[in-house]
């Protein structure tokens, strides 16, 4: 929910769901299967979206490989968001980031995605409804696909 309270942290999880489950028992998170999450990001978003409560007005959205984007940055993309209509996103070094933040004006959008791909196409296509919040947190960038991406996100947590 996309509130200065951010009233509950949704997870949704796809083939890892029993170890995902198993390593968030305890936390104060609702977790949620994707059944078509092998279609890719999409179905993930499709599922997180369907879940909100229906007076939600808008979502922060994280993605599991990216374990160091900066959380204290959701106030800053709530209030962009709201300002420009439909979303908003950092920028480090010129380049968007995570995590993207959310109106209910998306939410039709993010609904209808298909396939594995996730939400900038739609963010792309509304440049005068995003904004962008300058950060030198390259957290907001690194994703981990790869042993070497999961040493530099290593490096990266210790310094």
């Amino acid at each position: 929910m996309l509130d200065a309270g951010f009233a509950e942290v949704l997870v949704v999880t796809g083939a890892e769901d029993a170890s995902l489950r198993s390593a968030l028992e305890g936390l104060d998170c609702r977790i949620l299967f994707a059944p078509e999450w092998a279609e890719g990001m999409a179905a993930s978003l499709r599922t997180g979206i369907a879940a909100l409560d229906p007076e939600s007005i808008g979502v922060c959205v994280f993605l599991g490989d990216m374990p160091l984007v900066p959380v204290a940055l959701c106030g800053e993309l709530v209030a962009g968001a709201q300002a420009a209509g439909y979303g908003a996103r950092p920028r480090c070094e010129g380049k968007p980031g995570h995590p993207v933040a959310f109106t209910r004006a998306a939410f039709v959008d993010l609904l209808a995605l298909a396939g594995d791909q996730g939400a900038t196409a739609l963010l792309k296509a509304r440049p005068e409804a995003v904004a962008y919040c300058d950060t030198a947190d390259s957290g907001v960038r690194l994703d981990i696909d790869t042993p070497a991406d999961l040493s530099r996100a290593a490096a990266a947590w210790k310094a």
